[in-house]
């Protein structure tokens, strides 16, 4: 599989389309992160003295948006359907459980898995792929 390589403009003009608000949030915060690094001269006191600290941000957020690219790129919409059909069960079952600590955290860890496998889903169906940072 070639890896498609295009520029930051051809990159975020792509996701000016209509998309998942927490893939729009994402790139954003990216890109905002990014222009205030690369000015710095530009940036508050406190901002530049917390450089690192931004750079290890900017690290963090782009190696989320590299795990959800990997995740929509490479995992078939068929699987996808299936481990969300698979979580759905097990959601079902832990709601029919007795209330308590450990299975609230169990169900709560059930579901934001779920909303990660809708919004690959959503991605993957709307986009089909999604381009490398650049």
């Amino acid at each position: 599989m070639s890896q498609l390589q295009i520029s930051s403009e051809q990159f975020f003009n792509f996701f000016n389309q209509d998309k998942p608000e927490e893939l729009d949030k994402l790139v954003n915060k990216i890109r905002e992160l990014s222009h205030k690094i690369q000015n710095t001269e530009e940036q508050s006191f406190y901002f530049r003295r917390a450089l690192e600290s931004h750079q290890e941000d900017l690290k963090n957020l782009k190696d989320q948006y590299k795990k959800l690219r990997h995740h929509v790129n490479n995992t078939s919409f068929e699987a996808v359907k299936r481990q969300i059909q698979t979580k759905e069960k097990k959601i079902q079952k832990f709601e029919q459980r007795t209330p308590n600590f450990v299975n609230r955290v169990g169900l709560a860890s059930f579901r934001s898995d779920l909303n990660y496998l809708e919004l690959i889903l959503n991605l993957k169906e709307k986009y089909g792929s999604i381009p490398s940072l650049g």
